[in-house]
């Protein structure tokens, strides 16, 4: 349970609500944090890990370069003294996720993320302290730091990944300058309003390769929701054309199918581990054993 009278005495003092009536109501329980709505108007993530101040700090931080098509940082509390926990104050971001997506909607969502990756930098990352991308390492990095208990089979398909990602070093080693990505940009953290589409959830935002935001939307002959779109292998394309309008790149296809290669296994090492500990929050536990069949299937 928050302390909503202290939550509620913060937003008068900064003159972050002006309603005489103040209503807060559980939005959502996501990886890292809890979520409440404040008003259909503000946001309060409360950090759920050991690391929150961090992860919270680094999308405050980040959502005040993004500006557009994103939640607006308001307030930020990493002191655990007004609540026991971390914490941010964003504002809220109306709409609805959606499993079938038309072309134009594609359109949008390729516009969207070409300006948002305008925002380039010479060195990758979060820190931004690296001028060459290695694929490979990064995604033996990831696969550590997921940490699922593996088996032959799985051994065999990490193994099969690194060497494809090895094969491609050069592809990601040539590029020039990095973009500004959103970083977990998969279908449960794009929302639809009206005409418009926005995004969620920006901690894993940082300066990578602009290829790995257009991967994230689905699954090349696999449907698993809500982390992914249901699409055709011409709505794949029609996408990657769109993007190529605003943002042009000879060899972004190939990136594209790289990424998703990488995400597809990480992803199912994590969704595997997610079964394995029982960490479910709001996505109920079929959807994991959905996609964990359906992701092996992919990469085997």
């Amino acid at each position: 349970m928050i302390d909503e009278q202290k939550i509620k005495q913060l937003l008068v003092d900064n003159n972050l609500l002006t309603d005489s009536t103040i209503l807060i109501k559980p939005l959502g329980t996501g990886e890292r944090n809890q979520n409440y709505v404040i008003n259909n108007k503000l946001v309060l993530r409360i950090g759920l890990m050991n690391q929150s101040e961090k992860y919270l700090k680094r999308e405050f931080d980040w959502l005040k370069r993004v500006k557009a098509h994103a939640p607006t940082p308001l307030y930020l509390d990493t002191s655990s003294k007004i609540l026991e926990k971390p914490f941010s104050i964003l504002s809220y971001t109306k709409g609805t996720i959606k499993g079938n997506w038309t072309n134009e909607q594609i359109a949008v969502h390729a516009k969207n993320l070409a300006n948002l990756h305008s925002n380039k930098s010479n060195f990758w990352g979060f820190g931004q302290k690296n001028k060459m991308l290695d694929i490979e390492k990064s995604f033996l990095r990831d696969v550590r730091n997921i940490n699922c208990e593996t088996d032959q089979e799985d051994k065999e398909i990490i193994k099969k990944t690194a060497a494809i990602l090895h094969q491609h070093l050069t592809l990601f080693s040539e590029i020039k300058q990095f973009s500004l990505i959103h970083g977990d940009c998969c279908n449960s953290n794009i929302l639809h309003h009206n005409e418009e589409i926005n995004y969620i959830d920006w901690e894993w935002s940082a300066y990578r390769d602009n290829a790995e935001d257009l991967a994230r939307l689905y699954y090349p002959n696999s449907y698993c929701p809500p982390w992914t779109i249901q699409t055709s292998k011409e709505q794949i394309d029609f996408f990657i054309e769109q993007y190529q309008k605003y943002h042009p790149d000879p060899t972004l296809k190939k990136r594209v199918e790289l990424w998703n290669l990488l995400q597809r296994t990480t992803d199912y090492l994590y969704f595997k581990r997610v079964l394995q500990q029982q960490q479910f929050n709001d996505i109920p536990k079929e959807a994991y054993e959905h996609t964990v069949k359906e992701l092996k299937a992919s990469i085997q």
